[in-house]
């Protein structure tokens, strides 16, 4: 009778074990969530801060719904309008973007150097910006922002070079989320947004987040619970 109230017990550890490894696997997966559809309401508010103010409706995790989000325009070639768009949204740090995002070219390392040192003059950090996705030579001026002086721009951007291999990495520093409608193409923006998977400051030691840790040390616990549960059926 004992016995079998432990075989019993062992058997619920077991199958409480492997539950947890559906559980955790699942946390992981699901929460890989770019690129995923946004509906965001954009409107345009060209000030330090952004060239777009951005409120999401329905996004990921990595861009939950909110108001506000401050955002830049990366494509001067294209317009796009005031009101609700759909986007599919991109991350910038992803190894995979290349093979991801259709979009115009841009040189996403310089655009994340932008966004995390500013330039005083708001119009020069548009204009850089607009700089890297390819806009003719000179400087990209454009009826939406204010003046600057040529010998500005051109120091900030012999800057802006010197950063080339940028990758933040940094709790905090501010990553481009980018956005675009590959079906409906039209300008392509982006959000900033600030990392939540850094680095351990001066070891250069990934700490990922929650989702990530969560896959290992459920298989972890799944495997173990596995074990009890065919040891305790063969022992029956």
């Amino acid at each position: 009778m004992i016995m079998g109230m432990i075989s019993m017990g062992k058997l619920r550890i077991g199958i409480l074990m492997v539950l947890a490894l559906a559980l955790l696997t699942t946390v992981s997966v699901v929460s890989a969530a770019l690129p995923a559809p946004v509906k965001a309401d954009i409107d345009y508010s060209f000030n330090y801060h952004h060239y777009w103010v951005v409120d999401v409706i329905t996004g990921p995790p990595e861009l939950p719904p909110g108001t506000g989000y401050n955002s830049w325009c990366s494509d001067m070639q294209h317009t796009m309008s005031d009101g609700i768009h759909w986007f599919t949204a991109y991350s910038s740090v992803d190894p995979n973007l290349a093979s991801q995002f259709t979009g115009p070219t841009e040189d996403w390392n310089k655009v994340n150097w932008i966004i995390n040192n500013k330039n005083a003059n708001p119009s020069i950090t548009q204009a850089a910006l607009w700089h890297y996705d390819g806009a003719p030579p000179g400087d990209p001026h454009h009826s939406t922002i204010g003046p600057y002086t040529h010998s500005d721009y051109q120091a900030y951007i012999d800057l802006v070079d010197q950063h080339a291999g940028f990758v933040p990495t940094t709790c905090g520093q501010l990553y481009a989320v980018i956005l675009y409608n590959s079906t409906n193409p039209e300008q392509v923006i982006f959000v900033e947004m600030p990392l939540t998977t850094c680095t351990n400051p001066g070891t250069g030691t990934a700490v990922p987040e929650f989702p990530s840790l969560a896959l290992p040390a459920g298989m972890i616990i799944g495997m173990v619970g596995l074990m009890y549960f065919i040891k305790v059926r063969d022992n029956q």
